[in-house]
């Protein structure tokens, strides 16, 4: 079985709230040895999300997160989502920092699209857009997001 991933990783991170969807795009990582996201024929494991304070007080406001996945960076050819239920967010302290995370099965086999609707961008081969929505205010930042894949010998 051949396998890999694609993510967004950003030190940074980019900020989510609770009352719209964000966005952040996952692609196959440069710096590590990975195999590109075949476009059919793969089985789409599970997402990881780790979030990291944004405010400055070193604590993780969300308790929950919701999230999607896309085709396109707007959020119209919707892979997997929005969720039904909100995902428990488990927080741990390193130092001063306080990071939290959690991980979403998904278990789908999705299938690259034929065509795009009509006033969107095609989507580009190897990005994945994840849309994360959290429970509670906006003091949060998402800085890892990685959908995990693998492929059967055939």
């Amino acid at each position: 079985m051949a396998g890999s991933y694609i993510e967004y990783a950003n030190g940074t991170g980019t900020t989510i709230n609770a009352t719209t969807y964000v966005g952040v795009a996952m692609t196959t990582p440069s710096d590590a040895p990975a195999l590109v996201l075949p476009t059919t024929g793969v089985l789409w494991s599970h997402v990881e999300i780790g979030l990291h304070d944004a405010d400055g007080d070193d604590t993780i406001n969300a308790e929950k997160i919701k999230i999607f996945l896309s085709w396109d960076s707007l959020g119209i050819q919707v892979i997997a989502g929005p969720m039904e239920t909100e995902i428990a967010i488990h927080k741990v302290n390193s130092g001063s920092k306080s990071y939290g995370g959690c991980a979403i099965d998904l278990n789908i086999s999705p299938t690259f699209p034929a065509s795009n609707p009509a006033g969107t961008a095609a989507p580009t081969r190897g990005t994945i857009y994840c849309f994360v929505k959290a429970d509670a205010g906006t003091d949060d930042k998402v800085i890892l997001a990685r959908m995990h894949w693998y492929k059967s010998k055939g």
